[in-house]
């Protein structure tokens, strides 16, 4: 009853009846439809370049630490990619002892106040 009394949806029922009487391979195209900014597709792209760009760089200092252990690096030959593993490989083993420290302390105070 709803339907009938619908008359954007009766005429685009006459209208589909219509051609589908006129060709009966007759298919309603589909719309593309934009997805927006927050559609799955682009949600997933977004963490995979977040995953690779968060895990690439720790990966790479640890190669090239390995390359220099061994005597086989000689560097990129591009300046600031040098500087760039000479400052974050010194940086990142001061923070670590640093962190480490600052854990030890913590757990020495914790096990002083509980005995």
């Amino acid at each position: 009853d709803k339907f009938l009394l619908d008359a954007e949806a009766l005429n685009m029922m006459i209208q589909f009846n219509k051609m589908k009487a006129e060709d009966p391979d007759f298919v309603v195209p589909e719309t593309d439809q934009d997805e927006g900014l927050f559609s799955f597709r682009n949600v997933v792209a977004l963490y995979l370049v977040y995953v690779a760009g968060t895990s690439a760089p720790p990966f790479l200092r640890r190669w090239v630490a390995e390359k220099e252990a061994a005597g086989e690096w000689q560097g990129t030959n591009i300046p600031f990619i040098d500087d760039w593993l000479a400052n974050t490989a010194t940086a990142g083993a001061d923070i670590t002892s640093d962190a480490v420290q600052a854990v030890s302390d913590t757990v020495q105070a914790a096990s002083d106040v509980l005995n």
